[in-house]
């Protein structure tokens, strides 16, 4: 009887961890009140895609370049019971997100049972800054890291079990995965070559997950075949074009390669740099100080070959701004400021000691793991787990996409910022810490990601207000309008203006920050910012014949 009661107090102990990481994840959203009508970001793409399916008409992917079909289904789901508007999509993709986390707090507490431990990892992820403003968009990203991370759970649960119904669910989600962007085929690839490091049943299970493999390779060949033959897809890159086996293809892999390796490992140590400095104080305490300090030293050697590589990259997250700057006047090269609006030379000085701070501390923490792991090389095959496999040649096959990948964007890595965290969990299953102490991490994450997500909603409620009193008090057609990309192309969802966001010769109303040549100030809408911490303003600029 008191090992139950202390089984069950540990249980309640773990759960509190559990509760009080979504207990802070709704009070961020009450913070931000994401129950506007309104596209941000590519929102418009996806959403225009999910209404012509709501409305009876035929799917079609649009200017869209991935899949999609499983996140509209998804989000066709929460409208056909709430209607459609951005506001239930961005429900649908909050959902999306509250699973991921669940999960991954689940998988977590599964490898170190350390509810400390996985409520670190899951406050990390969730305060990305990344994720947690595309969590409050449409975007295809936290619905794909979402059904990663379920991947990733029933993968472990069949590792545990040996069910066979574990296994097909891994499929199934994998199915769903690769419907939503076309980098999960690499799951199922990689839980396949995992299996051949099962130690019992090694064949039985090899079988199995050959023909589960097959079935979602034939899924996915088959959507892309429909969606080329009804041409519903103008945009999308049909997997037939490209060649691991064509030399031009690993020329781009090479060039592409110099540029980005830099950039994805410097995205790696920021943003689990907390996760990693656990592990870092855990791994020094049996470490002696010679080697600490030779590991040291390499690490700050590396990291000076990193010093020039920007943080952050771009895109949601650039400088003292986060989600994506599409107003004319960044859109258009011709005009487009040096900085974005609220830039901030001290705080980019202080994003490139963190860069730093944080590539040295990634550095050392590998090569002492290095040192650790050098007396068990020759018994590796012994100790070598499917689930290490896994887990390892997702990373490796992540990486290899991001490198291949047609556009290199900030959000692109949070799949790969999901893995990580699993992978550091083996390295973390008997770390205690203070809680008190993550949490001092883990403020900054907090503030950037919620206040710098709440300005951004901001901005677009005074975007459109603006719009709207133009389209609809004063009577001004949408194609006179240029309120930046979201507006212009969704352009209240009945046709495609694209592209229309980087001109202004044929419009008489510009929304934006920056006056430009031949418009004057014609209305003004004031904000208050928290990222950083000011009073704001957008304008709407009329043409000055129009003004006359």
């Amino acid at each position: 009887m008191a090992i139950e009661a202390g089984n069950t107090r540990s249980g309640l102990s773990k759960s509190r961890y559990y509760y009080l990481l979504i207990g802070i994840f709704l009070l961020a959203e009450l913070i931000i009140l994401p129950i506007d009508n309104f596209p941000l970001n590519d929102d418009w793409v996806y959403g225009k895609t999910l209404r012509d399916v709501f409305l009876g008409r035929d799917f079609n992917l649009g200017t869209s370049n991935c899949t999609l079909w499983t996140q509209v289904m998804w989000g066709l789901f929460f409208t056909k019971i709430f209607g459609f508007s951005f506001a239930v999509l961005r429900l649908s993709t909050l959902v999306s997100s509250f699973i991921g986390i669940t999960l991954l707090f689940k998988i977590i507490l599964h490898l170190t049972k350390n509810g400390k431990l996985a409520f670190l990892s899951g406050f990390v992820l969730l305060f990305n800054p990344l994720y947690f403003n595309l969590s409050n968009t449409f975007m295809t990203d936290v619905h794909f890291s979402a059904l990663l991370i379920t991947c990733c759970f029933f993968a472990y649960k069949f590792y545990e079990t040996k069910n066979l119904f574990y296994m097909i669910l891994l499929m199934l989600s994998s199915l769903f995965l690769v419907l939503i962007r076309q980098f999960g085929i690499i799951v199922p690839l990689c839980f396949t070559f995992s299996c051949f490091f099962l130690k019992e049943n090694k064949l039985k299970y090899l079988l199995y997950a050959f023909a589960l493999t097959a079935l979602v390779f034939l899924g996915f060949k088959y959507y892309e075949h429909f969606i080329q033959v009804n041409g519903r897809g103008e945009y999308y890159p049909f997997s037939s074009k490209f060649s691991l086996l064509e030399a031009e293809f690993w020329t781009m892999f090479w060039a592409n390669f110099k540029f980005r390796y830099g950039h994805i490992i410097t995205q790696i140590a920021v943003f689990t740099l907390p996760v990693i400095i656990v592990y870092l104080i855990h791994i020094l305490k049996t470490t002696k100080w010679i080697v600490t300090g030779v590991c040291g030293l390499f690490g700050i050697a590396l990291t000076y070959l990193f010093a020039d590589v920007s943080f952050p990259l771009g895109n949601i997250f650039v400088n003292m701004n986060l989600g994506a700057e599409t107003f004319y006047e960044w859109l258009n090269p011709d005009i487009r400021p040096e900085h974005g609006h609220t830039y901030s030379h001290n705080f980019g000085s202080i994003m490139h000691w963190v860069k730093l701070g944080s590539l040295t501390v990634f550095f050392t923490t590998f090569f002492l793991i290095l040192v650790k792991l050098r007396k068990k090389v020759s018994n590796l095959r012994t100790v070598l787990l499917a689930e290490h496999v896994l887990i390892v040649t997702l990373i490796l096959c992540y990486v290899f996409l991001l490198v291949v990948a047609e556009g290199f964007f900030d959000r692109y890595h949070i799949p790969l910022f999901v893995l990580i965290i699993i992978a550091a969990a083996y390295l973390s299953r008997s770390i205690d810490f203070s809680i008190t102490l993550a949490f001092l991490w883990v403020i900054p994450l907090f503030y950037v990601s919620v206040f710098g997500t709440k300005d951004y909603f901001e901005l677009n409620r005074k975007r459109w207000e603006a719009y709207n009193y133009l389209r609809f008090q004063e009577g001004i057609p949408s194609y006179k309008i240029n309120a930046g990309y979201e507006v212009d192309d969704w352009n209240d969802g009945y046709f495609q203006v694209f592209y229309k966001g980087t001109f202004v010769h044929d419009v008489d109303y510009l929304i934006e920050y920056l006056q430009v040549p031949d418009f004057k100030v014609y209305k003004e809408y004031e904000f208050q910012r928290y990222f950083p911490y000011k009073r704001d303003k957008i304008f709407i600029f009329a043409r000055v014949d129009k003004l006359k």
